[in-house]
């Protein structure tokens, strides 16, 4: 990505409190895993925030090798690439190793990185929490790109992307604008289009124009040597499928010579001739790897998982066995190891018919955030919804792990909608049921097309008290996303009444922030603040608090900031203590600074005096 954007991240909840902040706001704390979904940008964060504030790079495979350097105990350690270690064919968790790492160091501060779906909630938590100092681990959740991180970068990437606001429209027409929001696809999409001038409509479409990319890439030296020949881009992506195969599957990190240091390295003159490699010293000079050294490695792990499930989809349609595949990356309970999640899902997606269908059984979440739901045919959406039930009737936590939501979309096509109407209309309220619901919302959340006619099934589970409230939000996002915008404006304002009159249980405000975050102020205008009070839950910095010290006033036009302030002194006015808490002590200054930029100049003195009274206390 060639712009770095500040990231904000979510804490995990633990005693009903959940935080929403910049990534570098949780510097001061001792330690913190920092967990996100493939290509989320977790190492470029990491590498941020160490130029930031200082510290040493350790890679997770060097302390499970041993080689990890010593460190002083006043250090800040900064832990890549867990989820790549997680599963391998080293015995012992990688975690433990850490934990006994940082113990003979002196217990230093650090941050881990690692991959949603590799991380095991609060087992994880509890088991490196011991040798963390003072005991405040924080479990974080890097946020996808923003509307305007996407904004920023495209804008930052003007040789490749002209036209950000044409990249970004074309992106929602083809319906794959979601797949923007995370730093890899955005760059492998951008780097897709600029070299072929069309749009890929799938995840799989975008790895593949991207694979297609980096192979024919090469130094304007040697296109003057020589001319790709026919079907030598072929060549080196099955070479490079197979390597990258090897690589995952034995569990080592890079490909090397003869005596190449540890034992994560692959020999390259050691590899069987039965592999059939045509050129492999070509593909290690191709941009698919890249070279340090004398170790060469893939230039994403995901980009490996796609190559490498590609070439054994191949071998499987040649006549190999899928369950000697799967004798290598299945664990003693049948699912496959956290570090070949990947890897398995994209061979669910490049293979067909039965065997695709005996994959997404084992695995249907790792399938949906590391595959590509697209590749499914109705039937197989079929099947994936009734996995997915299954998982959540086992075990109700089962996404513990696995909180990112938009590559469910493709599973709620129109075609579809009468299942989602049934499913959703089922009156069971168990915490299993609504775990699977769940999976539905974040499907419905972000589907490729709207389907109106689900909008009344949806406001159900919006107003449905039984329902966890982080459920009724998600329903709420669902049905924004499925209303015709011409008809959101009664219903949100309906909405608003119950919640204000009490007739729609809100315990924590976040229905409510919400819903003014989608109402204001193309809804209600200067009457928004009929609902500014103190929130009902003090522990909880949710969508309601989120409301009013940030999206308020950056969604006020400035033609309004007059009114708003006359309306704000009449509900507060100057010296009254009722206006005294956090909130609004906060919203009250950001007021006041919009004020006096839009209109300070040109406003009578009498005009600036009542401002000026906005937010006094006595």
């Amino acid at each position: 990505m060639p712009l770095i954007v500040p990231r904000r991240a979510k804490s995990s909840p633990r005693d009903a409190s959940e935080q929403t902040r910049w990534l570098a706001d949780w510097r001061d704390v001792s330690a913190y895993v920092l967990l996100g979904d493939p290509g989320s940008g977790k190492t470029e964060c990491m590498k941020a925030e160490r130029a930031a504030v200082g510290g040493r790079w350790i890679l997770a495979t060097w302390i499970q090798e041993g080689l990890a350097p010593e460190v002083q105990s006043d250090d800040i350690l900064f832990i890549d690439a867990v989820d790549e270690v997680r599963g391998g064919s080293h015995a012992g968790d990688v975690l433990g190793a850490i934990g006994r790492y940082l113990r003979a160091n002196g217990s230093p501060r650090f941050r881990l990185a690692c991959r949603e779906a590799d991380w095991h909630g609060e087992a994880d938590r509890q088991l490196i929490a011991s040798v963390v100092p003072k005991g405040d681990l924080e479990v974080l959740h890097l946020l996808p790109l923003s509307d305007d991180d996407i904004r920023d970068v495209l804008q930052a990437s003007a040789d490749r992307v002209p036209d950000a606001l044409s990249f970004v429209q074309e992106a929602r027409r083809q319906g794959v604008y979601e797949l923007l929001r995370n730093p890899l696809l955005l760059d492998l999409m951008v780097d897709a289009v600029a070299a072929g001038g069309r749009w890929p409509e799938t995840r799989a479409a975008v790895y593949e124009a991207a694979c297609q990319r980096l192979a024919e890439e090469r130094s304007d030296a040697h296109r003057r040597r020589s001319a790709l020949q026919p079907g030598l881009i072929e060549t080196i992506l099955a070479d490079a499928g197979s390597l990258c195969a090897i690589l995952l599957l034995s569990g080592c990190s890079a490909i090397g010579r003869a005596g190449g240091a540890g034992t994560q390295v692959v020999d390259l003159n050691a590899l069987p001739t039965e592999l059939g490699l045509h050129d492999p010293e070509r593909v290690i000079r191709s941009k698919v790897f890249t070279v340090e050294g004398d170790l060469a490695q893939p230039r994403h792990r995901t980009l490996a998982e796609y190559l490498a499930a590609r070439a054994i989809a191949r071998r499987i349609d040649a006549g190999l066995p899928l369950s000697r595949v799967l004798a290598l990356a299945q664990g003693h309970d049948g699912v496959p190891v956290e570090a070949l999640r990947g890897l398995c899902a994209w061979l669910a997606v490049h293979l067909q018919g039965a065997s695709r269908e005996q994959l997404l059984r084992l695995d249907p979440v790792g399938f949906i955030v590391n595959g590509d739901a697209a590749a499914l045919t109705h039937a197989q959406r079929l099947l994936m919804l009734e996995a997915l039930s299954a998982s959540a009737a086992q075990n109700r936590w089962f996404r513990s792990a696995a909180w990112i939501d938009h590559p469910f979309g493709p599973l709620a096509t129109p075609d579809m909608a009468a299942i989602y109407e049934e499913k959703l209309s089922d009156p069971d309220r168990s915490s299993a049921h609504q775990a699977f619901v769940d999976c539905l919302l974040d499907a419905l959340k972000h589907a490729p097309q709207a389907m109106p006619e689900l909008c009344p099934a949806l406001t159900h589970w919006v107003e449905d008290g039984q329902a966890f409230d982080a459920l009724r939000v998600t329903a709420y996002e669902a049905w924004l996303r499925h209303c015709p915008v011409e008809q959101r404006g009664d219903q949100l304002r309906a909405w608003l009444c119950a919640l204000e009159e009490g007739t729609i249980d809100d315990p924590a405000d976040r229905l409510l922030g919400r819903v003014l975050c989608d109402a204001y102020p193309q809804v209600i205008q200067t009457e928004v603040l009929r609902f500014f009070r103190p929130k009902k839950t003090s522990r909880v910095i949710g969508e309601f608090s989120q409301f009013w010290s940030d999206a308020f006033i950056r969604q006020t036009p400035p033609p309004l900031l007059p009114a708003l302030a006359a309306a704000w002194l009449a509900k507060f006015p100057a010296r009254s203590s009722d206006a005294l808490w956090l909130d609004s002590i906060r919203t009250s200054k950001a007021l006041l600074g919009a004020l006096l930029e839009s209109h300070g100049d040109f406003a009578p003195a009498e005009t600036l005096y009542r401002w000026l009274g906005v937010g006094l206390d006595e």
